[in-house]
């Protein structure tokens, strides 16, 4: 699970959009999702195309899900 990156989930494969518009994955479901690191200087070692997570509510686990793109501008943009 990464704590320190927002997660933008893709359509498509289990993820659905539900009645109120957001995009919703049954438990022990599968997705791929956008990641953009929070803290990019010390994320970006950890966060990479293809490296799988969790998706969790709470303490509980409620899909599987890979990183599809890493939304990064990069080193030359970290605030130090």
């Amino acid at each position: 699970m990464y704590n320190d990156c927002a997660v933008y989930l893709r359509l498509g494969g289990d993820v659905y959009e539900g009645p109120d518009e957001l995009l919703w994955v049954p438990p022990g479901g599968r997705c791929v999702a956008d990641v953009q690191p929070m803290f990019a200087r010390l994320v970006r070692p950890f966060v990479h195309v293809g490296s799988r997570f969790t998706l969790c509510e709470g303490h509980r686990v409620v899909a599987d899900a890979e990183v599809q793109r890493v939304l990064d501008p990069g080193p030359e943009l970290d605030l130090d």
